[in-house]
């Protein structure tokens, strides 16, 4: 991208080191590990206009923000005065053609510092088309033909424009942006049609989206937590409950969400929709928070008693389309009721499995401001869903344990603490690990049974087994995994009977695939299983290697990526890292647990801080460390980067 000439890598390479430490705890990345915001930024103080910092900040800032390089640049659309400083707005440009969505603000104080940044810029464009086949006015035809348009044009011409889209599958296409405001069928319509094919290729109504007597409203939530969020501690300058007051620290770490399915019923609009209603049920009386005039009427602060209503609306319609998108179904789940204020106003949450309803608690922290409280009772509705006779034998520390996975595996996804952080194996960041109660954590080293712990600690148990296979395995197998156990479960469940039936579900829904991990967790490091049970089985039906072996990177010379593989007989700890002809490590590709088997990974040839390395030659070593004494391993070998 060019940004500005006379800014050197050398300088570029110097700010990116300034980059990475300073924004760390700040900066929200996608799920390329691409910076799309960042905040708390107090950049160093600029000369000249606040578009010439905003210019020469991004500049600096190139390779940590993977602004990329080629035939891209940047347009300044705006430069806005507002209270406390300046914003300045850029539209990102391919070959003169606006990319769409491709938006980069920086905003600045009133000293000229660069205080937060948001970017929607993109990279890898490849080599695109920019000579269209179809003019603008073919364009709308196809729009009009996609809509079944019949109705007349309101408010303002048609009009389309050339853009550059990236499709549903990540491939980037010269398009048209068709936008129309029709009668019928009614909208303001927004279609992008391919402009050497005509292909639509996606379309929306920017309109409140009116079906079947639901509408989709705003509002804001906590995606997760506002620690979380910030990487910050309870206590810290503005990171304090205070009687459910308001900081702007607070208020910033909200995010904007589209609230799905809003009823409308005489005039307002309520959070009622397909997977759950948010009503009055238990003590406190609420106003009628869950109501407005607007399907925009439902943005608050965390001050004001709707945010929480708001908030347990979004997160619980976000786990129940999760949870179907896995391929469940509980009917009943669609029924649940949701009190967010509740439980005479003490500092606890529950869902009452005969009312199907779930209440949370306003002592110390609000329970429902904090996504894991959410998620937590979520996964008790659940448990109760798809096993109506969920209840003695262990099924209290099972269900507790359950339910804290189902909350952390949600909030790993939605990111903020990295592996190594002191918070990364907390749960309840947020209305927990505080004054008011010590919340729990995720990597709880006893092992089964639980003889007299208590439920709710018995029950990290359970979800520290469950967080070590999905961190083998990921997200979405685990929890397919953990759902479908649930289903061979009746009364009077124990420990073991859960670990077995997450086997069977593995068997019966994988062939076996991930036995190994299964029986590494739950048996060899939690011991609800006998391991000796199953070893046979892993070895004679997975293959499993005979010895430790580290292969060669394949492709060698490599750029800009290798895969490098290597075996292991036995599960054990991994530690996989690349370091440069000095001995100075450059990136860690692995550092945990792993399964018996054969293993491929994937170097991008970037480093630990997101940038990439230079030509010549690295050593990538593998050490491992055995679960019996003396297995252990450390073997290195040499690759080429060529660029």
């Amino acid at each position: 991208m060019k940004i500005h000439s006379s800014i050197g890598w050398t300088a570029i390479a110097a700010c990116l080191a300034f980059a990475h430490s300073a924004h760390a705890g700040r900066t929200r990345l996608d799920a390329d590990g691409t910076p799309r915001a960042l905040s708390q930024v107090f950049s160093r103080v600029y000369a000249g206009t606040p578009e010439q910092a905003a210019r020469e900040f991004l500049a600096e800032q190139a390779g940590y923000l993977r602004l990329g390089a080629g035939a891209t640049t940047l347009a300044t659309e705006a430069v806005i005065t507002a209270p406390g400083g300046m914003h300045v707005r850029f539209q990102q440009l391919y070959a003169g053609i606006p990319v769409y969505r491709g938006d980069i603000v920086v905003s600045l104080n009133g000293r000229n510092q660069v205080g937060m940044v948001l970017s929607n810029a993109r990279c890898d464009f490849g080599m695109l088309e920019t000579a269209p086949s179809l003019t603008a006015d073919e364009a709308l035809q196809a729009a009009r033909t996609a809509l079944g348009i019949s109705g007349r044009s309101i408010g303002k011409a048609d009009e389309a424009s050339l853009v550059v889209f990236e499709d549903s599958v990540r491939s980037w296409r010269l398009a048209y942006r068709a936008l129309m405001t029709n009668e019928e069928p009614y909208g303001d319509w927004e279609v992008i049609v391919d402009a050497q094919s005509g292909e639509v290729l996606q379309q929306e109504d920017r309109f409140v989206m009116h079906t079947d007597g639901h509408v989709q409203g705003a509002g804001y939530v906590y995606l997760q937590d506002p620690l979380t969020a910030a990487r910050r501690m309870y206590g810290n300058n503005g990171f304090v409950d205070n009687g459910d007051a308001d900081t702007d620290s607070l208020t910033l770490y909200r995010t904007p969400v589209i609230l799905d399915s809003l009823t409308l019923e005489d005039g307002l609009y309520k959070l009622q929709g397909p997977y759950c209603t948010v009503t009055e049920i238990e003590a406190p009386a609420d106003p009628l928070f869950y109501s407005a005039l607007s399907p925009e009427g439902f943005s608050f602060t965390r001050s004001e008693q709707g945010f929480e209503a708001v908030n347990v609306y979004y997160h619980v319609s976000t786990a129940c389309r999760y949870f179907e998108s896995l391929g469940f179904s509980a009917p009943r789940l669609r029924e649940i009721r949701l009190d967010p204020h509740g439980y005479q106003g003490e500092d606890n949450s529950h869902y009452s499995p005969s009312g199907n309803w779930i209440a949370w608690g306003e002592g110390g922290v609000d329970d429902a401001e904090d996504a894991d409280v959410i998620w937590h009772e979520y996964g008790h509705a659940i448990q109760f869903s798809m096993v109506p006779t969920w209840g003695g034998g262990e099924s209290g520390s099972l269900g507790e344990g359950i339910s804290d996975y189902w909350a952390a595996s949600y909030a790993r996804a939605v990111g903020g603490w990295e592996a190594g952080d002191y918070h990364f194996e907390w749960l309840f960041n947020w209305d927990g690990h505080n004054p008011f109660w010590a919340g729990r954590i995720l990597n709880d080293q006893r092992t089964y049974p639980f003889g007299a712990i208590p439920i709710h600690s018995a029950g990290q148990i359970v979800s520290a087994g469950l967080m070590g296979i999905r961190s083998n395995l990921g997200r979405e197998i685990t929890d397919r995994l953990v759902l479908k156990a649930l289903c061979y479960l009746g009364s009077g469940v124990r420990a073991p009977d859960f670990a077995a039936a997450v086997i069977q579900a593995d068997l019966d829904i994988y062939d076996g695939a991930h036995l190994s991990t299964l029986v590494y967790w739950l048996g060899t490091v939690k011991h609800f299983i006998d391991p000796d049970q199953y070893t046979a089985g892993v070895d004679s039906e997975s293959g499993i290697p005979s010895g430790f072996s580290l292969g060669r990177n394949y492709p060698n010379p490599f750029n800009p990526s290798t895969t490098i593989p290597f075996d292991l007989p036995e599960p054990c700890l991994v530690h996989l890292r690349v370091f440069d002809v000095t001995g100075r490590e450059v990136v860690t590709l692995m550092n945990g647990p792993a399964a018996a088997g054969s293993h491929a990974v994937r170097w991008d040839g970037r480093t630990n801080e997101g940038a990439a390395a230079g030509s010549g030659v690295y050593f990538y070593r593998l050490e491992t460390q055995g679960v019996a004494p003396g297995r252990n391993l450390t073997v290195a070998r040499s690759m080429l980067l060529l660029k």
